[in-house]
Order: C-alpha cells, then sequence, then structure tokens
C-alpha cells in the first residue's frame, strides 16, 4: 500500500502534535546519558517520524529509513548535522527479514501509522525479529477504530462499521489487523517479556484543520464506497456534510516497548545480528 507525499505532509503536523507525551518521555529517558544512537524506521515515507523522533534521542544518530517508495526516501533530509541518514528501499510486505539483516548496527526500532496496515502473521515474524535482539521499539499513530464527528450525523454508525470493515481487507500484508492491531502488538511483545509504555495519541482535528478534515472525509467514503455494504447515495451524503464537520477526533495510540524481562517464549531464530540493546 502507497501513500502520496501530499497526504503524508497534510497529516504530518497533526501527527507531530498527537503524540502521546509520556510515551515520548519514556523514549527520552530511556536512551538518556548517551551520546549518539542507532535508528532503524519502517514505513519511513518521507520522514516524518524522524522529524518528530529525533528531538527525544542523542544528538549523534544515524537513521536507516526503510520504504518501499524510493521517491518517498528522497525527500528525507537529516534535521541536525549531526544525523546521517541510510535510506534502503524494502519491500516490507515480501521480506521484511531484508529489514532485519542490515549492516549497520541498531539501538531502536521505530514505525508510525504502520501496524493497522499489516496482518497478524506479519506482526508475529516482526515481533519475532525484535525480540530475538531485545531491540526497544517505539511505535506511533496506531489506529485504533474510535472515531466522533461534530455535528453528529445519522449514518455515523454505519459508515464506521463499514469503514472499519474496509481496514481488514489485504492491503499487501495480507488480510490488515485494522484496529486490533495495536492490543495484538502489545499482546505479542508483553509474551516475550517487554515492559510497555502506552498511551493515546488521538487526533483532535477542528475548523482550523478544515483541508485534513475535507481529505479524510473523502477517503472514509472513498473506503466505504469500496466495501459496498451502503448506498452510493448514502455515502454521498455522508461525504458532503463531513467536508464541513465542525470537529473530529480519530483514535491512535502511541508504544513503547522495553525488553527489560526475561523471554516467556522461545524467540524466533534470527536471520543475521544486527543490533542489540543499548
Amino acid at each position: 500500500m502507497s501513500f502520496t507525499a501530499e497526504w503524508l505532509a497534510l497529516r504530518e503536523p497533526v501527527d507531530h502534535r498527537s503524540r502521546n507525551k509520556r510515551v515520548a518521555d519514556a523514549v527520552r529517558a530511556y536512551f538518556s546519558g548517551r551520546s549518539e544512537l542507532a535508528v532503524v524506521d519502517l514505513g519511513a515515507g518521507t520522514g516524518s517520524n524522524l522529524r518528530a523522533t529525533a528531538p527525544l534521542l542523542p544528538p549523534a544518530q544515524h537513521w536507516t529509513v526503510i520504504d518501499h517508495d524510493a521517491a518517498l526516501l528522497e525527500e528525507i533530509e537529516p534535521t541536525t548535522s549531526a544525523i546521517e541518514i541510510d535510506r534502503e528501499q524494502i519491500d516490507l510486505a515480501a521480506d521484511l527479514a531484508q529489514a532485519f539483516c542490515l549492516s549497520a548496527p541498531c539501538a531502536l526500532v521505530t514505525a508510525s501509522a504502520l501496524f493497522d496496515l499489516v496482518s497478524a502473521p506479519w506482526v508475529e515474524q516482526f515481533v519475532g525479529f525484535v525480540a530475538s535482539r531485545r531491540l526497544p521499539l517505539y511505535v506511533s499513530l496506531i489506529y485504533t477504530g474510535v472515531e466522533r464527528w461534530l455535528p453528529l450525523h445519522g449514518l455515523d454508525p454505519d459508515v464506521l462499521a463499514a469503514f472499519l470493515r474496509d481496514q481488514r481487507r489485504d492491503k499487501g500484508f495480507g488480510p490488515a489487523l485494522g484496529p486490533d492491531a495495536w492490543n495484538w502488538l502489545v499482546t505479542l511483545l508483553e509474551a516475550r517479556g517487554y515492559q510497555i509504555v502506552m498511551g493515546p495519541s488521538d487526533w483532535q482535528l477542528t475548523t482550523a484543520d478544515g483541508q485534513l478534515i475535507r481529505a479524510l472525509a473523502h477517503s472514509i467514503a472513498d473506503a466505504v464506497a469500496r466495501e459496498g455494504s451502503l448506498p452510493t447515495r448514502d455515502v454521498e451524503d455522508w461525504r458532503q456534510a463531513r467536508e464541513t464537520a465542525q470537529a473530529c477526533a480519530i483514535g491512535h495510540k502511541d508504544i513503547f516497548a522495553i525488553p527489560d524481562r526475561p523471554q516467556r517464549v522461545r524467540p524466533h531464530a534470527p536471520a543475521k545480528s544486527f543490533g542489540a540493546r543499548p
């Protein structure tokens, strides 16, 4: 599944202001006292996650940014002179193991707005790779399936139900977990002995975010039309009403997973050593 640079740019300011401060503070505290850090960022897009996360980390940073879209990766630039970037074009749906066979060391794995797109087997494989190396994991903005629009509209419940069904379709990784992703990820990480710091990172949109509200209304309506359970006229009525919504809240969660406790299950066999806990 691919996203345009325009969509990523539109959502970036809201993504950044929505991040959970308690989770971000836990990331900052965990790596405090270090002078440098190597990070692997999955589904990096144009680098929004790097720009949001870099201020939490030690000044000298080496980022390996991974995405299947080379054009998006080329837009990523360091935010300071102390940050180095390696760009890796990898199809994470087809070959997740390749992301864990990089020559550079790694002390943190990150991703943003990714896990609700992937399948349960993919998450299981991912957690196996991360846990076998006892790597910390910082993931942000996992969609939870909670949406609240104002003013209320009679079709809101039906549209949301249809949208959530569409969220679970195959987006290239197998049937997507959608709003179940955050819980499945936490369950697997806790079984591997990880301590979890978690909190809400909901989008809180107002009329000042009108352009994003309009884009979101169109995106949701297109997905519901594709899902096909609602009459076309109803979907269009909802779309038109929501283009000028006064407010909208979209549920997300941020998670920082710390490998502090012994594992209770046997880890997946690593493809190649690529990192260790700092």
